[in-house]
């Protein structure tokens, strides 16, 4: 025989090259001490993550060599489907094969397929044309709805300057700054830093240079640190309105559909906030789509900051097996899933948490961009 068959490779006998595999989940770790390999095959690639594909990439880098990635897509906030389908990498071939290019398909799964398309042709497009899905059914808010805030004109309204902020966990997470005016967002901004501590005033400074006054926070966990300096800080002369929230206590009274209230919908605060998020972009997505017309401070403008895109219409709805109540994807949960902490969209939760009763201004959609300034 020319080839010699083992457990995890396939070996030419002859010319010496061989078929080696690997699975991501397993063996990542052994893939990044190969060296040599001219074509780098991932079935089933939409399971890719960003955090695999950092390592993969300067892994395959023998001259001349190449990966080939076939996936069904699922969801355009996918990864692999960001990265390689809607911006492609340099000298990159994307090529969509179908059901058409079939010459052996049966009659009888061409008149299950025609009859998908007169019967649901959105689903069809999905399954058979390999369109991605926008909204998963699983998520808090939908994709669908977060398009429809993106610079969204609202009209001008009654405002003022709020930020929500949301302190790095410590290793690869990041710190998140949001500003909203109103309903706009006006500000985002996502940064690194050595201590929550240097976190905080770098925030402080931020905020008072952009003319906010006025700043929410989660207390917990190293949330406590940013409440300790915020203190000494507005001590030591600096004028400004902090805001600390503790998301892990009992939601609020308030009542939601139905007369329900938060407590008995939600698990915690923090579910109640990022559903309270979730009603202003339902509502922006409706009044847009002439299905429902809602008041411009029921709803939400963003600017058009992917990684605040896709972090908003990232985390799971979970129901409760016992009470049935309403509780957001836990970070552990997403990082098993590949997912990295949403910063950004939790900031802008807290953003919108807080409505502290000072002098309003005026803003509108034209004002959404603020001055950059140098710290």
């Amino acid at each position: 025989y020319k080839r010699q068959i083992l457990r995890n490779k396939i070996t030419h006998k002859r010319t010496g090259s061989e078929f080696l595999f690997y699975g991501l989940w397993r063996h990542i770790d052994e893939i990044k001490s190969l060296e040599g390999v001219d074509i780098c095959w991932i079935e089933e690639a939409h399971n890719l993550t960003e955090d695999q594909w950092e390592i993969l990439e300067p892994t395959i880098r023998k001259e001349g060599s190449q990966f080939w990635l076939i996936f069904n897509p699922r969801m355009a906030s996918d990864f692999v489907y960001k990265r390689h389908v809607a911006n492609p990498l340099p000298n990159s071939i994307v090529r969509m094969i179908n059901y058409v290019d079939n010459p052996f398909l049966s009659d009888t799964l061409l008149e299950v397929i025609q009859a998908k398309k007169a019967d649901d042709y959105a689903e069809y497009e999905h399954v058979y044309l390999g369109v991605p899905r926008k909204d998963d059914s699983k998520v808090i808010i939908r994709r669908s709805w977060v398009e429809a805030a993106v610079k969204a004109d609202l009209g001008e309204v009654k405002a003022r300057r709020i930020a929500g902020m949301d302190v790095a966990d410590g290793g690869e997470d990041s710190n998140a700054l949001i500003i909203r005016s109103g309903p706009y967002v006006s500000y985002v901004e996502s940064w690194n830093s050595e201590t929550t501590t240097l976190a905080t005033r770098y925030a402080f400074m931020k905020c008072q240079g952009l003319d906010c006054q006025h700043m929410a926070f989660d207390a917990i966990g190293v949330g406590a640190g940013v409440k300790g300096e915020a203190k000494d800080l507005v001590a030591k002369g600096h004028t400004f309105n902090t805001y600390a929230i503790n998301v892990s206590h009992s939601p609020t009274e308030k009542k939601y559909d139905e007369g329900r209230t938060g407590k008995e919908l939600f698990r915690d605060l923090k579910m109640e906030l990022w559903y309270r998020v979730r009603e202003r972009f339902r509502k922006t997505y409706e009044h847009f789509h002439n299905i429902r017309q809602h008041p411009p401070e029921e709803m939400i403008s963003i600017p058009d900051d992917e990684e605040l895109i896709t972090e908003l219409c990232t985390p799971y709805l979970v129901l409760n097996d016992t009470t049935g109540k309403m509780n957001v994807e836990s970070k552990k949960d997403m990082r098993e899933r590949g997912i990295k902490s949403p910063n950004k969209a939790d900031a802008l939760v807290l953003a919108f948490a807080e409505n502290p009763s000072v002098n309003v201004s005026t803003v509108s959609y034209t004002h959404l961009t603020l001055p950059t300034i140098q710290l």
